[in-house]
């Protein structure tokens, strides 16, 4: 069962992001005797444009995650290739085939006033109302996608890169959002996290809209 518990921090702003990592891995002991440190927990920063990880590991404490090219922050971004997804830098070689700012549509209703106050180069992709739903869909190609399954596929690429650093599987995790997200856009980000297969899972406050 999935837990949301956001306790109090200072702005992130004012804090490196070495020290925010360890307060978003410290949220996960909140969550209960299920994470100890026996385990391997995978901090995300998940912001709009940008992904930065942490991993707290028993024998190595708190370490930075870097990405394939060695960096320590990756685009937030997915593409669809012929033959596989391609996420981060890769994504974002064809940026018109991206799929960014994904998490700006989390959990929000269909309203085309309110995309189009985002300008028209925000989301090069075509957005849809999902009446199903009551939400937003995204078309690609063929088929239509929710925001929710975009966000966990970033998810899964994100944990891939942990469980690559650690060497050993990665389930729990520790997702930064907005402090201005409300209860229903908090519940899409853990729905999001389900659907990566990621079984415990604490939202936290960013601090920030970035």
């Amino acid at each position: 069962m999935l837990r949301m518990k956001v306790p109090a921090m200072p702005p992130a702003s004012a804090l490196t992001f070495l020290q925010v990592s360890v307060q978003l891995l410290a949220c996960a002991l909140l969550l209960g005797s299920h994470v100890s440190l026996a385990q391997n927990v995978l901090g995300i920063d998940f912001g709009s444009e940008w992904i930065k990880l942490a991993v707290v590991q028993r024998s190595a404490g708190v370490q930075i995650v870097l990405n394939e090219a060695s960096k320590r922050k990756s685009p937030n971004a997915l593409s669809f290739g012929a033959e596989q997804r391609e996420f981060g830098d890769t994504a974002m070689v064809k940026p018109h085939l991206a799929f960014t700012h994904t998490r700006e549509l989390l959990g929000k209703k269909y309203s085309k006033e309110a995309l189009e106050a985002y300008g028209p180069h925000y989301f090069p992709y075509e957005i849809e109302e999902d009446t199903e739903r009551s939400a937003i869909r995204v078309k690609e190609g063929e088929r239509h996608l929710s925001p929710e399954a975009l966000v966990a596929m970033v998810l899964t690429y994100a944990k891939s890169l942990g469980q690559a650093h650690t060497g050993e599987k990665v389930a729990d995790c520790v997702i930064t959002v907005p402090g201005f997200y409300r209860q229903f856009e908090r519940q899409a980000v853990l729905d999001a996290a389900a659907i990566a297969g990621e079984t415990r899972t604490c939202g936290k406050d960013d601090g920030q809209r970035g």
